[in-house]
C-alpha cells in the first residue's frame, strides 16, 4: 500500500513540475543550424534559453518557494514554509502520540495499570488514529514540497 501511494505521489510530482516543458516555442518555425560545435563539458545547461515557467519549476524543485520568489510573488513563499512547518510539527506530535499509546497498550495487555484509565480497545483506537494522522501529515509534507 505504501509503495503504491509513494508511486502515485512521485508520478504526480513529476507530471506537475514538468507540465511547463510543453510550453516551449513551436519547433516548425525554428531554423535549423547544421553546424555542430563540440562542447567542453559533458553536460552543458543553458539556463538563459529556458522558459520562465520552467525556470520557476526547477527552482521550486530545488528549494520550495524559490520559484514563487523568482516570479516576484513574495507573499507565497512564507505561506509554503508555514504550511510545511505546521505539517512537520503535526507529524512529530502525532508520532509521539502513536508511540505513547503503543507503549500504554503494551502495558495494559501485560496486565499493568494505565495512568489515564483507557481500556485496551480505546488505546488501540487512539494508536491507530495517531498513526493515520501522522501518515497523512507526511503525505502533506510531500505535497507541499
Amino acid at each position: 500500500m505504501k509503495t503504491k501511494t509513494i508511486s502515485i505521489v512521485a508520478l504526480f510530482f513529476l507530471l506537475f513540475h514538468y507540465v511547463n516543458i510543453a510550453q516551449t516555442a513551436d519547433t516548425s518555425q525554428l531554423k535549423l543550424n547544421h553546424t555542430h560545435k563540440p562542447h567542453n563539458r559533458l553536460f552543458k545547461i543553458n539556463i538563459s534559453s529556458w522558459s520562465e515557467p520552467k525556470k520557476a519549476g526547477v527552482l521550486s524543485a530545488i528549494l520550495p518557494g524559490a520559484g514563487q520568489i523568482y516570479n516576484k510573488k513574495y507573499w507565497k513563499a512564507p505561506v509554503i514554509y508555514l504550511a510545511g512547518g505546521v505539517l512537520v510539527f503535526n507529524t512529530i506530535h502525532q508520532n509521539n502520540n502513536y508511540l505513547y499509546f503503543k507503549k500504554e497498550l503494551i502495558n495494559v495487555l501485560n496486565g499493568k495499570m494505565n495512568e489515564n484509565g483507557y481500556s485496551a480497545q480505546q488505546l488501540t483506537l487512539l494508536k491507530n488514529q495517531s498513526k493515520k494522522w501522522r501518515d497523512l501529515s507526511i503525505a502533506g509534507i510531500v505535497l507541499v514540497y
